[in-house]
């Protein structure tokens, strides 16, 4: 059994000015995280290969850090005429991504009910606050990078 939210059902996002919100959301606690820590805010860019990938990722609901042709983000950065150096920092949202997976619940555990699949609805705003919080403080411990 598996559960999903279907984030362009849930948010809307062909429309764009529900797009810009998330965005601006999303911008304005890594630079809240970034002004604590001392370092300069960093301002959202126009990288059309990054948006094309994160459309795809959204649409095809496969998280991979390779597009669905098999290109690596320096080679879709690169058809989309991008020049230097390019990174790429994926994240999830999901019901897995909580404290209690440490116990042992898995994301079935959340969304069954007398064996019927049911998932509550995601704030957009509090999962992206979630995962910003888990990719800034958590990846070094949870990735043990150096």
């Amino acid at each position: 059994m598996a559960c999903t939210n279907n984030f362009l059902q849930v948010l809307s996002l062909n429309e764009t000015s529900n797009l810009k919100i998330l965005q601006n959301h999303t911008l304005s606690k890594i630079n809240t995280d970034r002004f604590s820590a001392g370092l300069q805010p960093v301002a959202l860019s126009d990288n059309k290969a990054a948006q094309y990938h994160a459309a795809e990722i959204l649409k095809s609901e496969l998280l991979s850090h390779w597009s669905k042709n098999g290109l690596k983000p320096y080679m879709l950065y690169s058809l989309y005429n991008g020049t230097g150096y390019v990174q790429q920092n994926i994240g999830q949202i999901s019901y897995v991504n909580t404290g209690d997976t440490i116990k042992g619940i898995t994301s079935d555990s959340f969304c069954t009910n007398n064996s019927q699949i049911y998932c509550e609805p995601l704030d957009p705003f509090d999962a992206i606050d979630k995962l910003e919080n888990s990719m800034i403080f958590n990846d070094f411990m949870l990735s043990r990078w150096s």
